[in-house]
């Protein structure tokens, strides 16, 4: 399987990471300057930076605080410059081992520790990481952003168009941002391209792009222009930008200004863009408000934006039935690397990429089967196909997930779905892109999944799916004050198949307990996380429709579809859902609809197990009974495939 197995390379990180501030500066230095200290270290030496320097070329007296710091950096043969341990770093290549270091936003005196790693792996490294490889040499990556006609922006005299990247944390890489990088005056740049005049392949800004057959490749600027030619606007002195009031333009493809009157252009106001004609619409990285009913009767299929649009809801599009596809350029830096369990869904979705040419076993449903099948005990198994486990959670949009994945379903597949009791989403019952709850508002975590690449939206048809720019909203809106990552980070809570790591402190177990009602009458006998229900609700006619236009959509590629009722705790189910004739009418209902367009490998009642078999939820079975529940899996496949 290619590149599978350089998803998790040790790195040899040959300097400490240390962060500290230090106010110690000497008695000769004004109190109201700040320092940057770049920790020693024998495999680099600083060539030179723009700042006032001191007698030590590694330190720098910056002469306002929020200033910015830019060096060129020389690294001896054979290693490379990575990263530093400071979040607002960017590091570019310029060339014979020579390197621009850009340090933003420097509030504090701050030393800074460089991350020099080896170009390749001699067997000496080492790594705690259990779910790591050491087998797979590392090379001089480097990807060349091409300005396309822009100019590029110049960091301490040198202009920054490469990058070194690695596949070590991540199966595919995530590009520039670009806006940092190059500019052209009077034009968007809306994404990346493989090829210079645009037919390639479109790589949304931030998103993830890797050349299978090439180390080192090229990506080409995209560029539209604008004009204030059919815009009417009004200037907010008191915000100091230009609002859009009306657009009387004809143009099939609209590119609204970033710039009118040198004031950015930060709001689209209600009623601008009344019946408009345009297919495709282009926003400039200023646009941060679209009013309620600023596009009325729009005819637009088609989106560009920036993902530090702040406010924005699903009023703000009104009566736009045709829209379907969105592109999002990412300007912000990512907040749920670490931090977010939901954060691997862009590595599943790479793992599926990469192996689209490969006969693939596909384990797909709520977090159920994201902790519970094992796709490394079935790849022992099943040893013709590569097992990928790209489940995530229960209640997250399948309409988007299932569009997503039926790009990369090919002849041969295998794919197993296995559906959660509670699954109003994998049952396509629901369509929301976040539920409201009334209470704490949108459940915004599907947005969680893409944020390390944005691009996985536009393989996705939106006019199946409702509060699209509602819970995005809310999504900006809670990240938005969450400390910044990068891209580089390593994502946690995933194996190299896609499973949910076996590691004693990600996956802890929870213990059952019993829940009463107000009179002291026991409701659930002894549940996990309260989650455990079986209802009829959780499926409808219209819902089992969609699936089976999904189920049939795949077959039709030349898949094989089965489908899995997910394991669940029973004894964290109601008294009455205990009932047998309810799990019969729930089980053999779904049975009835389903079985013409896959087929049924077990029946509810099989999978309801005791409660101290579970971790951390009534559907995550712990690591040892999640072995023991893939076994059962492939007992139930029984002939239907071959073992090899």
């Amino acid at each position: 399987m290619k590149k599978l197995n350089s998803l998790f390379i040790p790195f040899f990180i040959v300097s400490l990471a240390v962060a500290s501030c230090s106010n110690n500066l000497s008695s000769d230095i004004d109190k109201n300057r700040v320092s940057v200290t770049l920790v020693d270290n024998p495999l680099y030496q600083v060539i030179d930076h723009d700042q006032d320097k001191s007698n030590n070329r590694n330190v720098a007296y910056l002469k306002e605080k929020s200033n910015e710091i830019n060096y060129t950096i020389s690294v001896r043969n054979n290693y490379y410059l990575k990263d530093t341990d400071y979040i607002n770093s960017t590091v570019f290549y310029l060339g014979e081992n020579k390197y621009s270091l850009s340090l933003t936003n420097i509030e504090y005196s701050i030393r800074v520790t460089l991350y020099i790693d080896s170009l390749i792996d001699d067997g000496s490294n080492s790594s705690s990481n259990s779910n790591q490889s050491s087998d797979t040499e590392l090379v001089h990556n480097e990807i060349t952003y091409d300005a396309n006609g822009g100019e590029y922006i110049l960091s301490n005299g040198h202009k920054m168009n490469k990058t070194i990247y690695s596949t070590a944390h991540h199966p595919r890489v995530n590009t520039s941002v670009g806006t940092n990088i190059m500019k052209r005056d009077g034009y968007t740049l809306f994404g990346w391209n493989t090829e210079a005049d645009g037919n390639g392949e479109h790589i949304s800004l931030g998103s993830r792009y890797l050349d299978e057959e090439n180390d080192c490749f090229t990506l080409y600027a995209e560029w539209i222009k604008y004009d204030t030619k059919g815009f009417e606007y009004q200037i907010n002195k008191q915000e100091q930008c230009a609002e859009i009031t009306k657009y009387t333009g004809i143009e099939e493809v609209v590119s609204i200004p970033e710039f009118i009157n040198d004031y950015p252009v930060k709001v689209i106001k209600e009623g601008a863009f009344n019946k408009c004609l345009a297919k495709t619409i282009v926003f400039p990285k200023s646009i941060i408000t679209i009013e309620a009913n600023a596009f009325i009767d729009c005819a637009y299929e088609e989106l560009y934006f920036y993902d530090n649009l702040l406010n924005v809801s699903d009023t703000s599009f009104a009566n736009c039935s045709n829209f379907k596809t969105v592109h999002i350029n990412a300007i912000e830096p990512p907040r749920y690397v670490t931090m977010d369990r939901n954060a691997v869904f862009a590595d599943k979705m790479d793992l599926l990429m990469l192996n689209r040419n490969n006969k693939k076993f596909l384990i797909y449903g709520g977090s159920s089967a994201y902790y519970s099948i094992d796709a490394c005990l079935l790849s022992s198994t099943y040893q013709d196909y590569e097992v990928i486990n790209i489940a995530m959670d229960g209640f997250f949009n399948n309409y988007v997930q299932m569009d997503i994945i039926g790009h990369f379903i090919n002849e041969g597949d295998v794919f197993l779905h296995s559906v959660e009791s509670c699954g109003v989403y994998q049952f396509l019952t629901v369509n929301d892109m976040g539920h409201d709850d009334g209470v704490f508002g949108y459940d915004c975590r599907f947005y969680d999944c893409l944020e390390l690449n944005y691009d996985l939206l536009s393989l996705a048809n939106l006019s199946k799916v409702t509060r699209f720019f509602d819970v995005f909203a809310q999504y900006n809106a809670e990240r938005v004050d969450k400390p910044a990552q990068k891209y580089e980070d390593y994502t946690l809570f995933m194996d190299e198949r896609g499973d949910f790591s076996s590691d004693s402190v990600l996956r802890y177990k929870a213990k059952p307990y019993p829940v009463y009602d107000d009179n002291g009458q026991l409701i659930k006998e002894a549940t996990v996380s309260e989650e455990g229900v079986i209802e009829l609700s959780t499926y409808s006619q219209e819902g089992l429709d969609a699936l089976k236009l999904y189920y049939d959509f795949y077959s039709s590629k030349g898949a094989e579809i089965y489908f899995d009722f997910a394991c669940l705790n029973y004894q964290s189910l109601a008294k009455e859902e205990q009932d047998t004739s309810l799990i019969d009418e729930y089980q053999d209902g779904i049975i009835i609809q389903l079985s013409g367009s896959a087929t049924i490998i077990n029946k509810q009642s099989d999978v309801l197990y005791e409660a101290s078999w579970f971790a951390d939820s009534d559907y995550h079975l712990d690591y040892e009974h999640s072995l023991y529940h893939t076994n059962k899996i492939i007992e139930w496949l029984g002939d239907y495939l071959n073992v090899s």
